[in-house]
């Protein structure tokens, strides 16, 4: 026997009583959109035909709250306005899919010209005739998928810094023992050169041993700077002296053919940081920017305070609650490949041709940074140019910036 009120035909709901503004608490179809307006969810009905024709039987009215449209506009519009262009094949197509339950992730613009994502359950079922009878629900994942991007960008940020932590132990154990090496060789060319009883190309070459072990000494350096293990001496100076001060220095390094400009805050807080250090860091980012640009384009140094998001701060990052100086070097040179800019600042490695990098720039420039209390972020395109932006926290107020301004840069 026949339970009251079902439709004589196969399909779930009556099409004239699903359509209606007002349900029909009689029928199985007034009570499916009774309860599915009360949901956060948009519950729909489609029919598809053999012919190519579509109907719509119903829709929920959570459908306005989470498009913006009501449902007679939608039907003016269409999916081809509603969904997001990238998403807008996959969309006209899931419907003719296979039979059975299916789950899809894809993208909207709201009447207000906002992106959502929506993920929606949908269930096709082909009837005897041809017909397509497609049930669906849909909801707003939006604020998921942010959490999920934000979560996804913390791992990574986690995984690359733990890498260069490790690599910061390899490279300051390897550091040392080669030092200790490099200060037995140039003990002995030192004994050797002023030698008059040697024969004078042999003398000659120990002063070019001597000469490449100091060179070798440097780069020995800069691996503990790399690896935090470079003893600093902080200062609060205030930075704009600091950069005025080098850029003297710094266009004798640059073609005239490269504009190199300036664009300072003269409100910039004081910053307390090691003086020699962070001058090699200038000099590293503007030497790096240079190559970039093959002898012709722009350099562009600024500096200005700013207020870094909580997210962005690792907890070895310094005055994580007080504000950062931001001091940027950009360029509108050749760019960086988007795979090589994850191993930038490791050490030997370069995008540079061969005999023209030693991989130790940039690694100094992260050393000295995160040894300083701060973060060095970069951003670049391919074609587009570079810009690497160095965030340092504010010095502390309590303390005497007069007696320790900073001097003339070293030369």
């Amino acid at each position: 026997m026949k339970p009251p009120n079902q439709p004589e035909d196969d399909s779930i709901v009556d099409a004239e009583d699903a359509t209606n503004s007002e349900p029909n608490w009689k029928s199985l179809a007034g009570r499916l959109k009774a309860i599915s307006e009360l949901t956060a969810d948009c519950c729909w009905m489609r029919i598809e035909y053999p012919d190519g024709r579509s109907h719509r039987e119903w829709i929920t009215g959570s459908f306005e709250r989470l498009t913006g449209y009501d449902p007679e506009e939608f039907s003016d519009i269409g999916v081809q306005r509603l969904v997001h262009r990238d998403d807008l094949s996959f969309a006209l197509g899931r419907v003719n899919g296979p039979e059975g339950i299916s789950e899809h992730e894809f993208r909207i613009v709201t009447k207000s010209g906002e992106v959502r994502w929506l993920e929606e359950r949908m269930r096709v079922e082909r009837r005897e005739d041809g017909r397509l009878i497609v049930f669906g629900a849909t909801r707003d994942i939006t604020a998921q998928k942010a959490t999920e991007e934000a979560l996804k960008e913390t791992r990574a940020q986690q995984h690359q810094s733990q890498k260069m932590e490790a690599l910061g132990m390899l490279a300051g154990g390897v550091a040392h023992d080669f030092n200790n090496l490099l200060t037995v060789i140039m003990g002995c060319a030192e004994v050797l050169h002023p030698n008059e009883k040697l024969d004078p190309s042999l003398v000659e070459s120990a002063k070019e041993v001597g000469l490449a072990a100091s060179r070798a000494a440097g780069l020995t350096r800069q691996l503990l700077t790399f690896s935090r293990q470079h003893p600093m001496v902080p200062r609060v100076v205030d930075l704009n002296e600091l950069i005025s001060n080098t850029i003297k220095m710094l266009r004798r390094l640059i073609p005239s053919t490269i504009d190199l400009v300036t664009a300072l805050d003269p409100k910039l807080p004081s910053v307390k940081l090691d003086v020699s250090q962070f001058e090699q860091v200038l000099v590293n980012l503007v030497v790096n920017a240079r190559d970039a640009l093959n002898e012709t384009g722009r350099i562009t140094i600024d500096t200005r305070r700013v207020q870094m998001e909580p997210e962005r701060l690792s907890c070895s990052v310094e005055n994580p609650n007080g504000g950062h100086v931001l001091f940027r070097v950009k360029d509108n040179g050749c760019g960086i490949a988007s795979q090589d800019l994850p191993r930038i600042f490791e050490p030997f490695f370069t995008t540079k041709d061969s005999g023209k990098g030693t991989g130790f720039g940039l690694a100094a420039v992260y050393g000295t940074v995160i040894q300083s209390g701060g973060l060095v972020h970069v951003e670049s395109e391919e074609g587009e140019g570079s810009s690497f932006a160095v965030f340092l926290p504010i010095a502390s107020a309590q303390t005497n910036v007069q007696e320790t301004s900073p001097g003339p840069a070293r030369r």
